[in-house]
């Protein structure tokens, strides 16, 4: 929770480094300055950002949960706050255009479940069911 851009530099690195790269790519404990580093950084990914803490990385910067994925064709699909926990957590998803080869457009999601608890991770876990 630091916004330390070492990191983000890590995954832009192994991201690019990939071959094949990554259709999405999801990221929990990440700081806004963080995202929005890989964000201009991964080209040609375009992603979301949903802010779990306000303000509690070090640096001030935003804290949450995001999702990248390679291309420009997708739109945001919803993000939901799951229950308890002691911090907020959340799922947030994308849609793209593309299908994978599929039948159905893509739906990149990413979450960040708490495992502190024996009694809310199951009850996250049934919410992201629902």
């Amino acid at each position: 929770m630091g916004g330390d851009l070492n990191v983000a530099d890590d995954v832009i690195n192994s991201v690019n480094g990939s071959s094949p790269q990554p259709f999405a790519v999801t990221l929990n404990e990440v700081c806004r300055n963080q995202y929005n580093h890989m964000f201009s950084s991964l080209t040609p990914y375009y992603g979301r950002f949903e802010v779990t803490v306000p303000g509690a990385c070090k640096n001030g910067q935003d804290y949450g949960i995001a999702v990248l994925v390679r291309t420009a064709q997708y739109t945001f699909h919803n993000a939901w706050t799951l229950p308890g926990g002691y911090e907020q957590r959340k799922m947030v998803c994308i849609r793209t255009a593309d299908t994978g080869g599929g039948s159905q457009p893509l739906i990149a999601c990413s979450t960040h479940i708490d495992y502190h608890s024996e009694v809310i991770s199951p009850t996250e876990i049934l919410a992201l069911n629902a």
